[in-house]
């Protein structure tokens, strides 16, 4: 719908279909003024801090359920991609093959968050993730198209509606409390910091700033340590996919930056 929010349920929110209303009536001239341009979406909606982080059981539950969810690879691959990469939602969604290099193993997205470019370090696993990607996405220039429109990136939604139907009524995360594509990269960071990887460094694989003077005097990017550190948690992941009773942890980089 133009203009119009899209939630979870594919319908456009209250407040987006009253705002419309009174687009399309003062469109019309039957009034001079639109009262809802001075509501804004954190007056109907407080926005809310998340700190879900999943629990290695509830991960591991989590990864092989998606392994028999009817998404299809595509979808399944997607998700498992922005857990080992600590990715945004659309920055792999919205992924384009000129931006994988795969000699080097880096992913370039041109513009995160903060506006600036940032290098995804690729695991071997990643990396073989995108190749098995890119043959299921033929001539598309997307990594995740669209499944009607190879033309088109993946939906907004495609990737929410694949934990929503995992945690639905008498499917496999039923019990597992709510959980959504944002917490995939939250439970990478949780769990790295409990491996004792380097804050800057993991907040340099996320695409964050360093905030304070640490941000300012500090301009490593820690390439070589975010390469380390994410092929350590591919690794991780996949000893406990596996069921592995030992998850190795680090103790050997325990010092702040200076």
């Amino acid at each position: 719908m133009e203009g119009g929010k899209i939630g979870s349920g594919g319908a456009p929110s209250g407040s987006a279909h009253l705002k419309g209303i009174f687009r399309r009536v003062k469109k019309r001239g039957f009034v001079k003024h639109d009262p809802t341009m001075s509501i804004t979406a954190e007056e109907i909606a407080p926005k809310s801090e998340r700190d879900r982080a999943l629990e290695p059981v509830e991960l591991r539950r989590f990864l092989l359920a998606l392994k028999n969810d009817p998404a299809g690879p595509p979808l399944q691959l997607g998700l498992q991609l922005i857990l080992l990469t600590l990715c945004r939602k659309d920055e792999i969604r919205l992924a384009r093959w000129e931006q994988v290099n795969f000699e080097t193993a880096e992913l370039l997205i041109p513009r995160t968050k903060s506006g600036k470019a940032h290098v995804v370090y690729l695991s071997r696993q990643a990396l073989h993730i995108l190749e098995t990607l890119r043959t299921l996405a033929g001539d598309s220039p997307y990594v995740l198209p669209h499944r009607d429109r190879a033309t088109l990136p993946t939906g907004h939604m495609s990737l929410n509606h694949v934990i929503q139907r995992l945690q639905s009524p008498g499917n496999a995360l039923h019990e597992i409390p709510h959980f959504t594509v944002h917490d995939l990269r939250r439970t990478g960071s949780t769990r790295l910091h409990e491996a004792n990887f380097l804050p800057d460094i993991i907040e340099t694989a996320l695409g964050h700033r360093v905030g304070g003077v640490r941000g300012v005097y500090n301009r490593a990017r820690y390439g070589n340590q975010r390469r380390e550190m994410l092929q350590w948690w591919a690794d991780w992941i996949d000893e406990l996919e596996a069921g592995s009773n030992i998850v190795r942890c680090r103790f050997d980089q325990v010092r702040q930056v200076a």
